[in-house]
């Protein structure tokens, strides 16, 4: 069975459908990423969690739709580098837990914003009766060239004996 339709298989188990509805058709591209890792080698705790979190973060939203058109246009998997594409997918992550967090501190009526000609915030909510913007950003250390080399060569070697 060729990676692509193994990844296809455990996307289609019940218990995946968010991550399904939300990734599904950058994570069968068939790029290794640690999301492909999690699904393909089974690690059960990492896919509940991203599962119950994609769900909660869905059901937050009054234009679910809108989020996964807006997640497709956004977050690329099919960088050269893995570093880069687990990167892209922690972004992902990071605007999923502010939706999750800002919901817990009373913020409701998530909508998810396209981008358009102007630049627009990542959401809008109500908070306070008040109609709010949300721009989410991740503050992660950029990547220098000797963690990526190093990193390229340790993936090397894991490959060649793992």
């Amino acid at each position: 069975m060729s990676l692509h339709e193994n990844i296809k298989r455990e996307l289609a188990k019940p218990e995946n459908e968010p991550l399904f509805w939300l990734l599904g058709r950058a994570l069968m591209e068939g790029k290794d990423n640690f999301l492909v890792e999690a699904l393909l080698e089974g690690r059960l705790l990492v896919l509940d969690h991203w599962n119950k979190s994609i769900a909660t973060f869905r059901s937050a939203l009054v234009n679910p739709e809108a989020a996964e058109l807006k997640i497709s246009r956004e977050f690329n998997l099919t960088r050269t580098e893995r570093v880069e594409r687990d990167g892209t997918i922690r972004d992902l992550y990071a605007e999923i837990l502010s939706v999750l967090t800002l919901s817990q501190l009373g913020y409701s009526q998530f909508r998810a914003l396209l981008q358009q000609v102007q630049p627009t915030p990542d959401y809008e909510a109500r908070y306070n009766d008040k109609q709010v913007g949300i721009e989410v950003k991740n503050l992660r250390e950029p990547d220098d060239l000797i963690r990526v080399v190093a990193e390229r060569h340790w993936d090397d070697l894991v490959r060649r004996s793992p």
